[in-house]
């Protein structure tokens, strides 16, 4: 599967996730809107795309995309993840997640993070009529 056998929306997000995985900010830039809303994340209430970029640099988290949900601008996303620990100086052992993204004019406006895919999609609105993509990789 390419970003290109996706929607515009799911393509923007898998190209978000590529960025986090390769710590590449500057690529966020392009993907994200400067004033994102982000809920979730280490500060609660945090926001902006600054806030993102220290999150993506001080976790240094890894997703790996399992199963992409969609309608209309609001994309879910089942995830697991990879999480890098400075006291431990090691990786987590995996753990899954869901994640919510709103898009507008072709950005990412609003990211939330569940503790797994069931709690994003009720969030959202969404259920498994709305899988767009079965298995990412």
């Amino acid at each position: 599967m390419t970003q290109s056998d996706v929607s515009t929306e799911t393509g923007a997000v898998l190209a978000w996730h590529e960025a986090v995985n390769d710590g590449d900010v500057s690529r966020l830039d392009g993907l994200v809107a400067p004033d994102v809303q982000l809920e979730g994340f280490a500060e609660e209430g945090s926001s902006g795309l600054a806030e993102l970029n220290r999150w993506v640099g001080m976790t240094r988290v890894q997703l790996a995309p399992r199963r992409v949900f969609r309608r209309g601008p609001v994309v879910v996303v089942e995830q697991s993840a990879l999480w890098w620990s400075e006291d431990t100086r090691r990786v987590s052992q995996p753990s899954e997640s869901g994640m919510v993204f709103e898009l507008a004019g072709g950005s990412i406006v609003r990211i939330a993070r569940y503790p797994d895919a069931a709690r994003a999609l009720e969030a959202a609105g969404l259920d498994e009529a709305d899988m767009e993509v079965e298995r990412v990789r």
